[in-house]
Parts: structure tokens; sequence; C-alpha cells
């Protein structure tokens, strides 16, 4: 959504990593991950607003127009504002708090490749879908010519159940995951979801054959976000 936004707004990026993100230290204070009993908060403190529908995208802006979003995810930090200002306003915050590198324009964020030219914002996950393919063991198959097999309808009694379901389950969540940048596999991710609970090897077949399909179809695995600009 943000660099959507930031694609149609013609807003600046930034890509932050913070050094030493994880604590491995022994706390010696009480820590609350929700609010105390008896802690009532009247007046909400000043700064960004935690976005309802993302709790890890943050975001303000002011009556003159002026915009800044963060998104942070553990370590990983995407900047984006209408002012180049405020982005620099906020390195200097987290300078005083934290180490962290700079790492300019972002070219690879949670396994999104992106790219920015004068036409839009280029985003994908080849990159992402090539190692989920290796770690499958499925990168010299045959490739599939369609999604799913329009004969065969899967069930959710159609067979015993795979010794390790985690193996299933961590699949359909990648695959979930690459759906950003193709929604084309949208709907099979959607099916092939329904068997988390009880899944047999035909539906193992289901989501590899996925795999196999996006062997056949990689020249189409980039994404253009485009401006306002008349381009399509």
């Amino acid at each position: 959504m943000m660099l959507s936004l930031a694609t149609i707004k013609g807003w600046s990026f930034a890509h932050l990593d913070i050094n030493n993100a994880f604590l491995y230290g022994d706390l010696e204070e009480e820590i609350y991950i929700t609010l105390p009993p008896g802690l009532i908060i009247t007046d909400p403190p000043p700064g960004s607003v935690q976005s309802v529908s993302d709790h890890s995208f943050f975001y303000k802006h002011s009556s003159a127009g002026n915009f800044f979003g963060v998104v942070i995810y553990v370590d990983d930090i995407l900047v984006a504002s209408s002012e180049d200002n405020l982005i620099s306003e906020f390195k200097d915050f987290l300078a005083s708090h934290f180490k962290f590198k700079d790492l300019g324009k972002p070219k690879y964020f949670l396994g999104i490749e992106i790219a920015r030219s004068s036409t839009g914002i280029f985003i994908s996950q080849h990159k992402y879908a090539l190692d989920l393919v290796t770690d499958v063991v499925l990168l010299g198959c045959k490739p599939a010519s369609t999604l799913m097999d329009s004969i065969k309808q899967l069930q959710m009694d159609a067979g015993e159940p795979l010794v390790d379901p985690t193996v299933y389950r961590r699949l359909i969540g990648r695959l979930v995951y690459l759906c950003i940048t193709r929604p084309d596999i949208t709907f099979v991710v959607n099916k092939l979801s329904q068997f988390l609970s009880k899944q047999c090897p035909d539906h193992s077949l289901a989501a590899e054959r996925v795999l196999k399909w996006w062997r056949r179809s990689q020249p189409l695995a980039f994404s253009l976000l485009t401006s306002y600009t008349g381009h399509s």
C-alpha cells in the first residue's frame, strides 16, 4: 500500500536496518505485553498513528498535506515521506537511540525486489519464488501448463494424512505471501488453504503444481505500480 501511494504521490523512500535488534540479556524489570490493570491513558501520546489494518505500519500527516509513513518489521524499516527533511529527522531520532545502517533507496525488502523508474515502481518476488522452488526440490521439474487439475477435485478426506503436516502448512504460508505480486495464483492458494487442518498427498501435489506452473510463467513475475502520468 505504501509503495503504491509513494508512486502516485512521488514520495521519497529510505531503507534502514537496525543493528542488534534481538535482546539476549536477562530482564530485571517487569515487562507488560498488555496494559496492567488500573492503568488508564486519557490522552494518546503525540507522534505517529498505528494502522488498524497493519500494526507494523505507522504514519502521520499534517494539515499542510505533508505525509510520513514507516513500516517496521523486526530490524527492517521502510520509510516514505512527502518531505525529505522528515526522513532526515527520523534518521537523527533513531541515531540517538540505536545503531543502524542506512541502506539508501530500498531495493529488497521482506522478500520483495523494488526498482524505481520514471514510470513508476517495479516490484518482484522472483528471488523469493526461486528460493521457494529450490527448497521444495522442484528447480529442475517439468513445468505445468495449468495451475490446477481441471478434472480432479480436491477433497478433505482424499487419503492418508501427511506424516508431517507442518511441511504443507509452511508451503501454503509462503505461497500466500507470493500472492502479493502474483494475484493470479490467489484463488488456487485460497483453495489449498482450506485443507490446512487435514492434508493428504493430493493436496501436497496440488500445491507443488502451483510452483511448477510458476516455472512456466517466470516472465510474468514482475508487477508495475504506475503513477497518474498516463502510463498503464
